[in-house]
């Protein structure tokens, strides 16, 4: 698994194009998600979106226990 860089600024494409659905969940989108989860824990996040890690999925991970 790997942190990955979070992409910010209103003037990032990625962050503003229409997103696409997952219509598989293969092994890429399983690591997909794994990093997405290691990379909101690394900044102590409650959730983070596909886009923000420079993927136009529709995919988002929220942590939803943030005390424990």
């Amino acid at each position: 698994m790997a942190v990955l860089k979070i992409i910010t600024g209103v003037d990032n494409k990625v962050l503003r194009a229409c997103s696409a659905p997952v219509k598989k969940m293969d092994r890429k989108i399983k690591r997909l998600v794994a990093d997405m989860i290691e990379t909101m824990q690394a900044v102590d996040g409650l959730g983070i979106a596909a886009p923000q890690v420079g993927e136009n999925l529709r995919i988002f991970i929220a942590r939803l226990n943030f005390d424990t």
